[in-house]
Order: structure tokens, then sequence, then C-alpha cells
């Protein structure tokens, strides 16, 4: 084809599925709420929490176990740590706060910055549905949610089976 031909050339590639469109649109966006600082230190928080808490438990257990006296009280801090982090963690109201700031600082640039680039325009012109993209932006939002609540949780519950 000629430089000059400007003619519509139709696609001769192998089309992938809708979830393979969905997920070219969420792995971009995953990064993005990572780049805030104020994001960031929010997320640095918890986890910095959840390792003091650790190191705390750490350091109770090995003294329990050079002194026999402090056996009782161990088991008294990793029961109320268990509680605490159970039935007050999820429940607080201001971790539900927080989660909802969060979720307010990364969804909403998530549409934003398609908006403001014009991008919007180029991702819709290619084959995926309106239903696709706030799929993709929905899912980008659960999972990183989902590694701000669940990351502590996990690393906590692997902590605690190592003591």
């Amino acid at each position: 084809m000629a430089v000059y031909d400007q003619s519509y050339a139709g696609w001769e590639g192998t089309r992938t599925g809708r979830l393979r469109s969905v997920a070219a649109l969420v792995r971009p966006d995953l990064a993005a709420p990572f780049r805030n600082v104020w994001i960031l230190i929010v997320i640095i928080f918890a986890f910095v929490i959840v390792a003091a808490w650790m190191l705390f438990l750490l350091a109770v257990a090995t003294q329990a176990a050079r002194n026999p006296r402090i056996e009782t009280l161990s088991k008294l801090f990793f029961a109320v740590g268990n509680n605490i982090y159970r039935l007050e963690f999820f429940n607080n109201f201001a971790f539900s706060m927080v989660l909802l700031v969060l979720s307010i600082a990364v969804g909403a640039p998530l549409v934003s910055r398609d908006l403001r680039h014009n991008a919007l325009l180029m991702v819709l012109a290619r084959p995926i549905t309106r239903w696709d993209y706030v799929l993709a932006k929905f899912s980008t939002l659960v999972l990183f949610l989902l590694f701000v609540t669940l990351g502590p949780a996990l690393l906590l519950f692997c902590g605690q089976l190592g003591m």
C-alpha cells in the first residue's frame, strides 16, 4: 500500500476475547493509585500497623518462652489481638471512612483521566462495549480495595501462623 493511499484496511489479526480486553484496561489502571503520595502513605501505614503488631507479638512470645510466668500474658495478648482484628477492625467506623475516602480518591481519577486526555473516545472505538469499560474500571477499584484490606489481614494471619 502506498503512503498516499489512506483507504480503509480491514483487521487481519486474530481477535482476543472480551476478558482480555477488560484485562488490558485494568492492568495500567492498577498502577495509577500507587503514584499518588497520599494514597501510598495510607497503604504503607496499614501495613506498618500490622507489622508493628506482629513484632510486638513476637517479642511477647519470645519472652513467654523464656519465662513461664509470662505465658498466660502472651496467650491473653494473642486472644485480644485476634478479637480486636476480627471484631473491631472491619466493623470500625474509622476504617470504613478510610475505605470510603480511598475508594473516592482512587475511583474518581479512573474515568476522569480518560476524559481529560480524550482517551475515552479511543478506548470505546475498539471492539469493547461500554459495559466492558465500566467492568474494567470497577474491577480495578475492587482489586485495589482488596489489596488494601486483605493484604494486611493476610500478613497478620501468616505472621500468627508462624508463632
